[in-house]
């Protein structure tokens, strides 16, 4: 996505393509980011739930083995 930001702002500038698709393209950028920001303290949360869970101390590491299917 940010390839074609990159791009449509390209076009943009040359006067090929409105301000509003350049716009558009920024909003939809900073939205992916933010939900792969939020996977990720998603992860780091359920991660933490499942050491405190076991009882494992926050500052050790886990090594998960099985995906969820499993």
């Amino acid at each position: 996505m940010k390839k074609q930001l990159f791009e449509t702002n390209a076009f943009y500038e040359n006067g090929l393509v409105e301000e509003q698709n350049v716009d558009q393209l920024k909003l939809n950028v900073g939205k992916v980011q933010i939900e792969v920001d939020n996977a990720a303290r998603q992860m780091l949360i359920s991660n933490n739930m499942l050491k405190f869970q076991m009882g494992i101390s926050l500052s050790d590491s886990i090594v998960l083995s099985d995906d969820i299917q499993t």
